[in-house]
């Protein structure tokens, strides 16, 4: 996506994530192109019975765009049950799928 001028990232604050804990995660989008976005939206994908809260958009414009050469950002509570099943890889737990989306 950056030959487009757009940069889309995701970020958790903490990198293993054990049955029944609650995580932060967050995705910025920035637009480095020379036209604004329409309504970007982030969705994360999580396995069945996890938890998603949206917490907080900051950087939109009011009618929910995203000017060019501006920065967007989306952060998530994820919270996985207490029975979740641990992944082969050090015991962690993983989100599925992340997305985003926008018209232009």
């Amino acid at each position: 996506m950056s030959a487009a001028g757009i940069v889309f990232d995701v970020r958790s604050a903490d990198g293993i994530v054990t049955p029944g804990q609650t995580v932060e995660v967050e995705a910025t989008l920035w637009n480095g192109g020379d036209r604004g976005l329409e309504l970007p939206n982030v969705q994360l994908g999580v396995p069945p019975g996890w938890l998603i809260r949206r917490v907080a958009v900051q950087g939109l414009a009011a009618e929910g765009g995203l000017p060019a050469g501006s920065l967007a950002s989306w952060t998530f509570e994820v919270t996985a049950p207490p029975d979740a099943e641990l992944s082969r890889d050090r015991r962690r737990t993983s989100v599925d799928n992340i997305a985003v989306d926008w018209q232009r």
